[in-house]
């Protein structure tokens, strides 16, 4: 529908260059707005619907987890440390020199790689949430860091609503927070427009100039299309 409308208004759009005559101009302008609101509703349609499937594999995940289904449960790693993982999981267990662990013993507690703590535990989709989870498996952290980390985890087990919007945000940022991460660095950096007032006064005067020679076509003034 939103192609038709778009099509429909670029045909009409050329039929007023044409012949100048203001009714098939009206009718663009009408199709265009159609276009607008067709492809706005299709959007939050798309939107409303991702969110429901995100949300299902969520949960779907969950009853996964609680069947301890390791073929149908994802494993998900950064994407820089899927080598990382998979010599830990056989055993070379090092992080920084805080933690040695022997083979056998990595073998027998089954903390990272497929069936193991990890795939367990996998729940973060953004890159950063996997790595943080993937540090903090085999590394010991102090008392009081575990003590507040098992009050957070109190404090979250009963908002199941709030987990799951959580988890969802997460989902549909996902493989783009890197690219998210640079916008904020760039966001971040000094000004680059205000030092480059020309920029801004065009911006400023085109708009006017714009409405101005179309005003003068429909009225006559002007006979070709400057605008």
């Amino acid at each position: 529908v939103s192609l038709v409308l778009a099509a429909a208004a670029v045909i009409l759009f050329a039929l007023w260059l044409w012949r100048a005559e203001l009714a098939p101009l009206l009718a663009a302008g009408l199709l265009g707005l159609a276009f607008v609101a067709s492809f706005v509703r299709h959007g939050r349609v798309d939107r409303e619907l991702r969110r429901y499937a995100e949300l299902y594999a969520i949960n779907d995940e969950g009853l996964l987890r609680l069947r301890r289904d390791w073929e149908r449960l994802p494993l998900r790693l950064p994407p820089a440390s899927q080598a990382t993982s998979q010599r830990w999981s056989a055993g070379a267990l090092e992080r920084s020199g805080a933690l040695s662990i022997e083979r056998a013993t990595a073998a027998d507690l089954d903390l990272l790689g497929r069936a193991s703590l990890q795939h367990l535990l996998g729940t973060p989709a953004t890159p950063v949430g996997q790595a943080v989870l993937l540090d903090w498996i085999p590394a010991p952290a102090p008392p009081q860091e575990v003590r507040a980390r098992q009050a957070a985890v109190a404090e979250l087990a009963p908002l199941i609503d709030f987990r799951d919007q959580l988890a969802l945000r997460g989902r549909l940022m996902g493989p783009a927070q890197p690219d998210y991460e640079r916008f904020l660095r760039w966001a971040e950096r000094a000004p680059w427009l205000p030092r480059h007032a020309w920029l801004l006064w065009a911006a400023r005067l085109l708009p006017l100039a714009t409405l101005g020679l179309a005003a003068a076509q429909l009225t006559g003034l002007v006979a070709a299309p400057l605008w």
